[in-house]
């Protein structure tokens, strides 16, 4: 259902878009696009309290998508890489880079020591708790270039789950996790 309101309403805005429609039309537009993407972070918030309980989850990274209008690029033109880091309750309990590469990409990432994976390695173990909070952060790894940071879950009640499904982030970016409950 997300996927198919997101689809519909950025074909709708791009449509408008190339016949030329007026200053209105794409007023119009953006409203309902800021609509499609509240009503798409509500679907979100409730589909990671959809979980088989407490217990000990596998969490795998199987998508991502980062783009030039989120994310910075170093000095070389070359994109950042991104430290992603879990809390839960507010103590740090796992933290990944991501490769800052553009575009769609099927799970690809590092671990805590930057050893590359590929498909489908960046994973790690968490506990779930309906009562605890999860909090994800992403920061870009950057010494001289401006590091952009983003994260999720800071305003979200206790027993959120961020890990099934795709969590959006600022225009374009997204990451999709899956979890097995392991314990």
């Amino acid at each position: 259902m997300k996927k198919v309101i997101w689809v519909l309403t950025t074909t709708l805005m791009f449509s408008l878009l190339a016949i030329g429609c007026g200053k209105q039309e794409l007023e119009q537009t953006k409203a309902e696009l800021a609509k499609a993407k509240a009503e798409l972070k509500q679907a979100q918030e409730e589909l990671g309290k959809q979980t088989a309980g407490p217990g000990k989850y596998r969490v795998t990274l199987v998508k991502k998508n980062l783009t030039d209008l989120d994310w910075n690029k170093n000095t070389f033109g070359n994109p950042l890489n991104i430290k992603m880091t879990i809390y839960k309750d507010g103590n740090e309990v796992c933290t990944r880079v991501i490769d800052g590469k553009r575009g769609e990409q099927r799970g690809a990432g590092y671990d805590d020591i930057g050893a590359q994976h590929f498909v489908n390695q960046l994973e790690f173990d968490i506990e779930y708790s309906p009562t605890s909070k999860y909090i994800i952060k992403w920061e870009e790894i950057a010494v001289i270039a401006k590091a952009v940071s983003y994260s999720w879950g800071e305003d979200a009640q206790g027993g959120n789950w961020p890990f099934n499904g795709r969590l959006d982030f600022k225009q374009s970016s997204w990451l999709e996790f899956s979890a097995k409950k392991i314990q």
